[in-house]
């Protein structure tokens, strides 16, 4: 009997705080250690942190998805698996965006990629788990596609945002 590989996506804002970046880090090379398959979209920051921490155990567990062919590529370790947006990834994310119409087509196609990273190179294999980072935790940017997506699907979404802001909010608490 075969096991089912496990899946994730980390993705994030270009604007992640270093120390977040190296939590992402600490998450891509932990997660990778217990077999987990990494998906992401080679963005800089949260999305080259989580791949750097995962092809530090292990290149061949990481899926880059990138807008289009040759997007941030110098960062991309030999061994991970490359893929670009299929027309049904614009329709997937077309249809989470409340104005694609004023999108541009590189946005479109960055909106496009995130489709995939949720749900697979063909659509048809969805993460288990998002792990991202938004400021405040909110869902805005380009990581706000992927946590639509996410939450229409039911996956499981940890913003390391909310989880800081939660865990403020519960010692200040305490305090009283």
């Amino acid at each position: 009997m075969q096991t089912k590989k496990l899946l994730y996506a980390g993705i994030g804002s270009r604007g992640t705080p270093n120390k977040i970046l190296s939590q992402m880090q600490a998450i891509g090379k932990s997660f990778a250690q217990e077999g987990w398959l990494l998906r992401s979209g080679n963005c800089t920051g949260a999305d080259q942190a989580f791949a750097k921490g995962a092809n530090s155990v292990d290149t061949k567990i990481v899926e880059i998805y990138l807008p289009w062919p040759g997007y941030e590529a110098a960062s991309i370790a030999s061994g991970n698996k490359v893929y670009v947006p299929i027309r049904q990834a614009y329709e997937v994310a077309m249809n989470h965006h409340p104005a694609w119409h004023k999108c541009s087509r590189a946005v479109q196609s960055l909106h496009a990629r995130n489709a995939q990273i949720i749900l697979g190179a063909k659509l048809d294999k969805p993460v288990e788990l998002l792990i991202c980072w938004t400021p405040h935790g909110k869902a805005i940017g380009g990581t706000a596609m992927g946590i639509h997506i996410a939450q229409a699907y039911g996956i499981e979404v940890r913003n390391l945002a909310v989880e800081i802001l939660d865990k403020k909010e519960k010692q200040a608490e305490f305090c009283w």
